[in-house]
């Protein structure tokens, strides 16, 4: 993409002036280092390399280091579309740089770009919810606390709610030992089972304490 800009950089200043005509690399030299001068930022997390043909390179050295202005990214930075030298140059090398970074999110899957507060930034994705969490102000984090509470709850309840159902089975064949067995066999089932019975009873209590938690909360006026 930025070389075809070039290209067209040079015909169009062919056709305008008479001074020497500028080769493409000379010509993607001053888009670089006008680049650098607007945000020199970037020179940080990136090394540049120009062909002899104007084409302009670039490698990410690392790209969790990526911090720029939104205005940036759509050239708003950059001063007028009609008049600034390589206005959409300069605006399409950010944005390449942009996708560069945005693969590697990709790639790394622990990464990701935020848009936050009028920047780009790259942030692990776990972190993002603490981020927004500081944000908050203390009624709102009381409500969130609440709601992830909530979900808690519930998750720890379908958990239990579903060992039950998992283990009905014992349920089933000891009432069926009682109804038809002998003293001994029902001890000897009992015995067997002994572990997963307690826990049974374990997630009922559990299920009992967390529904009455459940209530007390949506009770709640946080």
């Amino acid at each position: 993409m930025t070389e075809e800009i070039l290209e067209e950089t040079m015909q169009s200043e062919d056709a305008a002036s008479t001074e020497p005509k500028k080769t493409q690399k000379e010509i993607a030299e001053e888009i670089v280092k006008s680049f650098i001068s607007t945000y020199p930022q970037i020179e940080d997390c990136n090394s540049f390399e120009i062909t002899d043909y104007g084409e302009i390179k670039f490698s990410i050295i690392d790209f969790t280091k990526f911090n720029i202005p939104v205005a940036l990214y759509n050239g708003d930075l950059f001063g007028d579309r009609d008049t600034a030298p390589y206005w959409l140059e300069r605006k399409y090398l950010i944005q390449d740089i942009y996708s560069e970074v945005a693969t590697k999110c990709n790639e790394s899957s622990e990464y990701e770009i935020w848009e936050h507060n009028g920047y780009y930034r790259v942030i692990k994705s776990a972190e993002k919810e603490q981020l927004f969490y500081n944000e908050m102000t203390e009624e709102e984090k009381a409500e969130y606390n609440k709601q992830k509470r909530i979900e808690a709850i519930n998750s720890e309840i379908l958990s239990n709610k579903a060992y039950l159902s998992d283990t009905d089975y014992i349920v089933t064949k000891i009432n069926e030992i009682v109804a038809t067995g002998t003293e001994e066999e029902i001890q000897e089932v009992k015995s067997q089972y002994s572990e997963q019975l307690s826990k049974r009873k374990e997630a009922r209590v559990r299920i009992n304490e967390l529904e009455k938690e459940l209530a007390d909360l949506d009770n709640s006026n946080i």
